[in-house]
């Protein structure tokens, strides 16, 4: 949660940046993920809603050009004005990936700071989770195994920084492929540089209160290293 309150202060401190019209298709995408999570998984996974997968959408979109539909319709949280939304076959799967990774996030929240809520919530998406889980088995495995090594590697005394960082990368490269093609093996490279990117960044925003409370930060451990 505290990463996501830091990644919304940052998008609100660069938004005057930000081209409209750019900003209109940004959001545009953003909408029409919000209101898949809605239809597909209810409230409950439409919180789940994030810039990250926001991202996933307009990239994989940008690359293969699909057939997109686009719908004014009015919101309950912005009740104001009309919000355009756009959607395509990648915000279908931007939405069951992104419940999936809320699922292991809700679990760690919950193994890591005895949340009541995040327990509360695991148990909300499990359903939800499964029935991604079997549409896409490999995406999955590769979120699964790849908590399941940084949870070993956190765990570890001296544990290795490059390895905790290299399991964030090994995740989000599996993400980016939708499907095996031409593609493929470029998205993995991507995705693998870009999950290794965030993983350091959200350690970088949690480096002060990691320090408080003890958690795993790779920062520690690179920060032991002299320099060469």
């Amino acid at each position: 949660v505290n990463s996501d309150l830091e990644r919304f202060k940052q998008y609100l401190r660069f938004k005057p940046e930000i081209k409209m019209k750019d900003f209109d298709l940004y959001r545009s995408f953003y909408c029409g993920l919000c209101r898949e999570l809605r239809e597909k998984y209810g409230i409950s996974g439409q919180i789940t809603l994030s810039y990250d997968m926001t991202f996933v959408i307009l990239f994989l979109s940008s690359l293969y050009e699909p057939e997109e539909r686009s719908e004014n319709f009015r919101c309950g949280i912005h009740p104001l004005k009309n919000r355009a939304g756009v959607e395509n076959c990648f915000t279908e799967y931007a939405a069951d990936m992104t419940v999936a990774l809320a699922y292991y996030k809700a679990l760690d929240d919950w193994k890591d700071e005895k949340k009541a809520g995040s327990r509360w919530y695991g148990d909300k998406l499990k359903q939800a989770y499964q029935k991604v889980e079997k549409r896409y088995p490999r995406q999955c495995k590769a979120i699964t195994d790849s908590l399941q090594e940084l949870d070993f590697i956190e765990q570890a005394p001296g544990a290795n920084a490059d390895q905790a960082i290299n399991c964030s990368g090994k995740m989000l490269s599996e993400l980016f492929v939708y499907k095996e093609d031409f593609w493929s093996n470029s998205l993995r490279l991507f995705g693998y540089e870009l999950g290794r990117f965030i993983y350091l960044m959200d350690a970088a925003m949690d480096y002060k209160k990691d320090s408080k409370t003890g958690n795993y930060n790779p920062l520690f451990e690179m920060k032991k290293k002299p320099e060469e």
